[in-house]
């Protein structure tokens, strides 16, 4: 009885996350619940100063300017000489005890002067509540991200005070810039949450749209694509030129790549962070003047922040732009969506009707599924021009032939092995694909 306990608590797993991923996801349905915006008041300083304190034993100004890193504003700190307490914090933080918490916030200073992040208690003794965080600024918009436990109260607390400190770091004359403020609390959940909240934290901006007016998923086409060819192609040659110490050449392929680059920086507004006109003049600068440390160091740090555009964005992009709607797509005749629960159910039978030991039921279950996966292959193929390794590839269908010969042989143990195997390797396409159509939805198709 044991052993047959645990083979449908299996199979039921199995059958779950099949299912779980196959319906339309909604944030109820995957028990995401987000900190609310409102845990830092005004966070994008599109109201001003409202909700934040600046304080400074010397002398400076605190006021919100435009544009800011993603919205209309920013926060901007200008010292007019330095101090050894300069501040702006906001106070009435609410947190739990011994729980984690993500802050994310851009800033920049003129000098590349660093800050300090600290969460204390808003009154004596000062206690610190979790968080104590170094951010390496540098000379344009950079995003930066850091976890921590909450720590040193129990019960909520609502005292809590978030604090940007500039000493010991500042110096006369520096100008601190500040913006896009999160404190949100890390729910504990599974890969799939996780890559659908990673889907819908950030939105694509709207001034996006026109450089995809043309793309389809049958033609995928854009003049930002495009752009972006060229502007590695000069960035690929520039330092192909310099490896090969071919100075000319190298400074011609800088004009062209640091044209292109300030060209394509202002054509989204909303995603200037992404872009160090700074360091690019820098480069210039550096290569004019044959200094190869300071060359590839310059070209480093270019580099990190087209990785990190890629990293947050591409898969965005491709959702919005390039991917197919599922509801558009049929399966022998089927609705995308009434085939997959169709499959899933006979999927689920397979591993329900061998646990039960029912061969019969079992290779009933099996050929309904078998023959809805082939039609399944072939609507995949619509979009996928290759195989996919955890769907539709030649692999995957040698393994469905061995569970249907485990299921003829009598071997039901052998074919609820297999069905576990294919269940994991479904659940990582709908990981990818199921939170991709659920942004387009939010986004606006």
């Amino acid at each position: 009885m044991k052993d047959m306990s645990n083979k449908i608590r299996s199979v039921g797993l199995i059958t779950f996350l099949v299912i779980f991923s196959l319906l339309v996801v909604s944030q109820q349905a995957l028990s995401i619940s987000p900190t609310p915006s409102g845990i830092i008041s005004n966070s994008g300083f599109e109201s001003g100063t409202t909700s934040w304190t600046f304080y400074t034993n010397g002398t400076g100004t605190f006021t919100a300017i435009s544009p800011g890193n993603e919205g209309a504003k920013a926060a901007k700190i200008a010292l007019n000489t330095g101090g050894t307490n300069i501040q702006l914090y906001q106070k009435g933080i609410t947190l739990e005890p011994n729980t984690r918490y993500q802050l994310s916030f851009a800033a920049y200073s003129t000098s590349g002067h660093d800050m300090s992040v600290n969460l204390i208690k808003h009154g004596s003794p000062y206690t610190n509540y979790g968080l104590a965080y170094t951010a390496n600024l540098g000379t344009s918009w950079q995003t930066f991200t850091t976890e921590f436990t909450t720590k040193s109260f129990t019960g909520t607390a609502n005292d809590g005070r978030l604090t940007f400190r500039l000493d010991p770091f500042a110096r006369a004359g520096d100008t601190y810039y500040l913006d896009d403020i999160r404190l949100e609390e890390i729910q504990d959940v599974g890969e799939f949450e996780n890559l659908y909240q990673m889907f819908m934290r950030k939105s694509l901006p709207e001034s996006l749209d026109k450089f995809y007016t043309n793309s389809s998923p049958e033609i995928p086409s854009s003049e930002w694509v495009v752009q972006m060819f060229i502007l590695a192609g000069a960035f690929d040659g520039m330092v192909a030129n310099i490896q090969e110490n071919d100075v000319n050449n190298a400074n011609v392929s800088y004009e062209a790549f640091a044209n292109e680059y300030k060209n394509i920086s202002k054509k989204v507004p909303e995603w200037k962070g992404y872009f160090d006109i700074a360091t690019v003049d820098k480069l210039g600068e550096d290569l004019k003047t044959n200094n190869p440390a300071e060359t590839f160091k310059d070209i480093g740090t270019i580099a990190a922040t087209c990785e990190k555009c890629m990293g947050d964005r591409r898969a965005q992009v491709w959702a919005k732009y390039y991917w197919r709607d599922f509801d558009t797509v049929e399966v022998n005749g089927m609705e995308w969506k009434d085939a997959m629960i169709t499959l899933a159910g006979s999927f689920g039978g397979i591993g329900a009707n061998a646990a039960e030991g029912q061969q019969n039921e079992t290779n009933n279950s099996f050929n309904q599924f078998n023959a809805l996966y082939k039609d399944f292959k072939d609507a995949c193929s619509n979009c996928h021009d290759t195989p996919r390794y955890y769907y539709v590839s030649d692999d995957v269908f040698t393994r469905i032939d061995q569970m249907g010969n485990d299921i003829i042989t009598g071997d039901l143990q052998g074919a609820q092995a297999v069905q576990q195997e294919l269940g994991i390797q479904c659940y990582r396409c709908h990981v990818l694909h199921m939170p991709a159509e659920d942004m387009k939805d939010k986004m606006g198709k």
